[in-house]
């Protein structure tokens, strides 16, 4: 007996008790299930380290590596589970060689039916906490994590990163910064590492703003930025800068 899950959003999720697949049909009595939910984001808990993720649509039956950049002193805690519903068999998440540095995960089908255990893409949610002990729940809204970001009728710079780190990389697609007025013939955008580092693709803002994304290894990729009212940026031309 599992849960699974589908189409979790800020308002909540989708979810249902799953038998093994030969009993699938048969149908199964009402029982309490306790959940957790908690935003996407890195940060610290009570003291401790944690990292709260998203895979994105890419975990499979094969072993799939998520990487923690060496953000733990010691090999976390870890909680994990399949957030999308893809494919119908029986399934259940497994981990293996959990590290401070990574973990590997796959998605492994029940075999009551069959001996046939592929499966399709799912997203994964996942909790990488480096604690024992208690913790305290709060309520954290990350409301109001957009940082606006106005051009003047001058040549502007958008500071998105330093030669130190990416900004606005914590929250997944909840912080970024919202430029507006951005200028094609002389504004840049400025970014911590290289242009192959990011992507620009569809904005959650709307269909005439432009995303950019920073790649994590592993995990969804982080949305640090929104530039309003073009979808023409090419993060190879003279607009972007690198440090």
């Amino acid at each position: 007996m599992r849960t699974r899950q589908r189409n979790g959003d800020a308002n909540g999720f989708d979810f249902a008790l799953e038998e093994e697949e030969l009993y699938k049909a048969s149908g199964h009595g009402t029982e309490n299930v306790a959940w957790l939910a908690i935003s996407l984001g890195e940060g610290n808990w009570d003291g401790n380290h944690f990292i709260a993720g998203n895979t994105g649509d890419q975990v499979t039956h094969n072993w799939h590596t998520i990487d923690f950049a060496n953000n733990f002193t010691n090999a976390p805690k870890f909680l994990g589970n399949i957030a999308t519903f893809d494919g119908p068999d029986s399934s259940g998440l497994r981990y293996r060689n959990l590290t401070n540095g990574n973990v590997q995960i796959m998605i492994e089908e029940d075999t009551s039916q069959d001996n046939e255990q592929n499966h399709t893409t799912e997203d994964i949610n996942f909790l990488a906490l480096e604690a024992d002990g208690n913790l305290t729940g709060s309520v954290d809204s990350l409301t109001g994590l957009a940082d606006s970001q106005v051009g003047t009728v001058n040549a502007d710079i958008f500071v998105l990163g330093d030669a130190s780190e990416s900004f606005y990389d914590n929250y997944g697609q909840q912080d970024y910064a919202e430029i507006s007025d951005f200028d094609l013939a002389q504004d840049i955008i400025q970014l911590h590492g290289l242009a192959d580092d990011y992507y620009l693709g569809s904005s959650p803002t709307g269909i005439d703003d432009q995303g950019i994304f920073l790649k994590v290894a592993g995990m969804e990729d982080e949305l640090v930025g929104v530039v309003k009212n073009t979808n023409t940026l090419d993060s190879n031309s003279s607009n972007f800068a690198f440090v």
